[in-house]
């Protein structure tokens, strides 16, 4: 059996991409910033053009621009020009001379067949100077275009062109290089991270990611450490010998059989490094996740209408605490959510929220292997058929459990809610308030709203604060002097849920005040009691006990959705099963198995002295490897893949063909 290899790597340069494809022989991209394109100036011809970027770190950068060329006319997305109609075309510098090969990978999405594309490279004066046709096809595949400026060419810019044509064309680009040469390196770099790999001087690695039990909804915080030799004190930050800091992105690879896996994708989040020059001389990086921000960052996002746990979940990592992290795998959510927002007050950590509609959803949230932010909804599991994998008796360990996992009373939180009276008061000013004097005086600040119970409500709608009637503004805040309310406004600047950025503004030369008593008015989203819908099988607790699942979701609020949820939770969990919870592997044993399946694969274990074959979710995953990399110790925590209350006819996948069960 050949042996499984690792490779380790850091962002050296913290420019978002680790580079381990690319050789220590390979010309150096000499584009400014490709990996996202930051300095570089992106245009498209025209409105003939649509561009919309993605990101998604993967071999070529950590962005990928979708490209929408409208049917009948043509059109070009450009790299290097500020304006094609009046181009600005002086980011990319070149020598006359010098011989030069431009680099691109591209994909098809629709329309690309047969269609008129071509890769072209433009100087300064927007004068064809290299170009070549394109065809495509829908998985990513290398371009090249090698070209040598002539007398007068300073600048160049590098542009997909498409022709004159009858249908739409999206295509997808990534990966922009330029090198000196007329040869094309077979992976991409981003010019100055050649050397990203730390391999060689990792000792040991450990990491944990996913769930830690059967049933939970939200992955554990990721946690992990590396341990490196620091003889030459590379790894001690202070010494300046290595670019390493907290946020320093680490990825883990392991190649088998020709077969290359990413096994982890997370962050340093402190160095320890051993003091002393007469000791080991080892540091430690300790590795956390995308999801630790998550954990420490409080967010304020405005109430949402008739949504669903994807799209909330989208909303909380559009916040630029997680606009480089937030790579996202989602899939739809199933349930809509008629409001959700309306409790999270004037900020709350990101996980909040997330665990909210998760749980509401019964979906999943968890960090994958690339690193990616993923969400499954509740229907995920029931449409996985065919285990990936069969393991039979070869374990390390095995942990087995018969009856644990029994439920045979399930009660499911409602929390109905209702929409008030228009012009209801929903937040009053208690003491008053300085406003700066002059023009460009302002105060803003974070109000929370409030019902008569002063309970915390949600805002359908709010009214623009009308002056007199709403607040009243005097050069002394007791409201004796002078009243200058013509000289103020009150502007509601942002919603979040159940709170508001309100603005006071002043144009008066002096200090204002505006007085207690100023209120908000708007329609509130009022929470009702809450109800709890219950599913029991009394022939079951007869049999083996009471045994009580509580699930308490905020933002489900119909009867009917709930007792679904409850009668799938009590059919599935109602009668004792044998169950195994966990199950550790040699990856030298099961090579294949354990590098190609992660979260949320499935298996199938067979245990011969228990008797028990089952097909089984992995929900958690900790990895150790040390000893060179020749013993790789895998855990993974499982989870019963067959929900036990659904009947399958002739199918193999749901939703494509008939199915009798319950309504989930």
């Amino acid at each position: 059996m050949p042996p499984i290899t690792y490779a380790i790597a850091l962002d050296k340069n913290a420019d978002g991409y680790v580079n381990m494809d690319s050789g220590a022989n390979d010309p150096p991209n000499i584009l400014p910033t490709p990996v996202t394109f930051a300095s570089l100036d992106i245009t498209q011809d025209g409105a003939n053009t649509t561009i919309r970027s993605t990101r998604e770190e993967f071999a070529y950068g950590i962005y990928y621009y979708q490209c929408l060329f409208l049917s009948t006319t043509a059109g070009k997305f450009i790299v290097g020009a500020l304006d094609w109609a009046t181009p600005v075309i002086d980011t990319i510098p070149v020598t006359v001379g010098q011989t030069y090969t431009a680099i691109v990978w591209m994909r098809g999405e629709s329309g690309y067949a047969g269609a008129p594309l071509n890769f072209t490279i433009y100087d300064q004066t927007k004068t064809q100077i290299a170009t070549q046709a394109l065809t495509l096809t829908d998985p990513w595949e290398q371009k090249t275009l090698t070209f040598t400026p002539t007398v007068g060419v300073t600048h160049v810019a590098l542009s997909i062109d498409r022709g004159a044509g009858p249908v739409n064309v999206i295509v997808h680009s990534a990966g922009y290089m330029l090198v000196e040469g007329s040869s094309a390196p077979i992976a991409f770099n981003s010019g100055d991270d050649l050397d990203d790999f730390i391999t060689d001087d990792v000792l040991a690695i450990h990491w944990r990611t996913g769930m830690n039990t059967p049933y939970e909804r939200i992955a554990q915080p990721i946690d992990g450490t590396i341990s490196v030799n620091n003889t030459d004190k590379r790894y001690s930050p202070e010494s300046g010998l290595l670019n390493i800091t907290p946020g320093t992105k680490v990825r883990v690879r392991a190649t088998h059989d020709s077969d290359t896996h990413t096994l982890f994708t997370g962050f340093v989040d402190h160095i320890q490094p051993q003091t002393g020059t007469q000791g080991e001389r080892l540091a430690t990086l300790h590795l956390a996740g995308a999801d630790q921000a998550l954990y420490q960052a409080r967010v304020l996002a405005p109430l949402q209408v008739n949504t669903s746990a994807n799209t909330v979940i989208e909303v909380i990592l559009s916040n630029s605490v997680f606009s480089e992290r937030a790579v996202q795998d989602f899939d739809a959510g199933i349930s809509q959510f008629a409001h959700v927002g309306d409790t999270w007050r004037d900020g709350v950590l990101a996980i909040t929220p997330i665990r909210d509609v998760v749980e509401a959803e019964q979906g999943r949230f968890y960090v994958d292997r690339p690193g990616r932010f993923a969400f499954r909804n509740r229907l995920f599991k029931t449409k996985v058929i065919t285990p990936v994998a069969t393991l039979t008796d070869n374990f390390t360990a095995l942990d087995y459990v018969y009856g644990a996992g029994v439920v045979n009373e399930v009660r499911v939180g409602v929390n109905p809610r209702a929409i008030g009276t228009a012009g209801t008061t929903l937040w009053t000013l208690r003491t008053a308030q300085l406003v700066s004097p002059g023009i460009g005086g302002y105060t803003r600040f974070t109000a929370r709203l409030r019902d008569a119970n002063d309970r915390a409500v949600g805002a359908v709608t709010l009214i623009t604060p009308v002056a007199t009637t709403d607040y009243v503004a005097n050069t002394k805040k007791d409201g004796t002097g002078t009243n200058v309310t013509a000289y103020v406004t009150v502007a509601v600047i942002a919603t979040h849920g159940s709170a508001v950025t309100l603005e006071f503004r002043s144009t008066y030369t002096d200090d204002v005040y505006v007085l207690a008593g100023a209120t908000l008015r708007g329609t509130p989203l009022i929470q009702g009691d809450p109800m709890v819908v219950q599913q029991t099988d009394l022939e079951a607790i007869s049999l083996y006990g009471l045994h009580t699942l509580a699930l308490e979701l905020p933002f489900l609020v119909t009867i009917a959705e709930a007792e679904n949820i409850a009668r799938y939770e009590l059919e599935r969990r109602k009668n004792p099963n044998g169950e195994i919870n966990g199950i550790t592997l040699d990856a030298q044993d099961h090579p294949t198995t354990v590098l190609a399946n992660g979260l949320f694969d499935q298996i199938t274990v067979s245990e011969a002295q228990t008797a028990h074959t089952a097909p089984y979710f992995i929900i958690g995953e900790q990895h150790r490897i040390d000893l060179g990399g020749s013993r790789h110790q895998v855990e993974w925590t499982l989870e019963p893949a067959n929900p036990g209350a659904y009947w399958l006819l002739n199918s193999s996948q749901l939703n494509t063909s008939t199915r009798l069960g319950y309504s989930y």
